[in-house]
């Protein structure tokens, strides 16, 4: 039997490309100086951001149902231990949501492709405890993919988590990684 860790690590890495998140609420700031952590990824978390955007110029007709209902799956079991966020085209909200059912919250947005791990935040916390969302500028792998909507999805998910944004290039002097 697979433990719930487990699965979460190891559809992170085959198929859904999952973020931590959380729904803290604090005013959103770009370029501030700031001191704290990156929680270990094995700390208590509120909620696994995920994108219901596989692309089919990426993955192709015969593969792109086969990695929608993946992503439902993977949104469905991970539910069943604390609620997830989709992020899905407002094209493909009927279709997303008769895959994973009512119990995953989706959110529309525009999407080049799923790969939240690469274009979502990484959700930190500072000395107070209060949580933020770095955007690390995502390019499309060195503009090898289309990417002008998945560079927009970090602040996108920082807002909608409510938690501040910083950008790489804000300065993390006294953070711990």
């Amino acid at each position: 039997m697979i433990s719930r860790r487990e699965f979460i690590q190891t559809a992170a890495i085959l198929t859904a490309g999952m973020l931590i998140g959380c729904s803290e609420s604090s005013d959103s700031e770009e370029g501030l100086q700031i001191e704290g952590q990156m929680p270990d990824e094995s700390e208590p978390h509120k909620r696994t951001w995920m994108a219901f955007g596989a692309s089919e110029a990426i993955w192709g007709k015969k593969l792109l149902p086969v990695v929608r209902q993946n992503l439902a799956i993977i949104a469905q079991t991970i539910v069943k231990y604390e609620p997830v966020s989709m992020l899905v085209r407002a094209s493909e909200y009927a279709l997303a949501r008769e895959l994973v059912g009512t119990s995953v919250e989706l959110i529309v947005s525009p999407l080049d492709d799923f790969w939240v791990r690469d274009t979502g935040p990484v959700f930190v916390k500072d000395q107070q405890g209060q949580k933020a969302g770095i955007n690390f500028n995502f390019n499309g792998w060195g503009e090898r993919q289309a990417f002008s909507q998945d560079a927009k999805v970090a602040a996108f998910i920082a807002q909608q988590a409510g938690v501040r944004k910083y950008n790489q290039q804000s300065d993390f002097r006294g953070w711990r990684y």
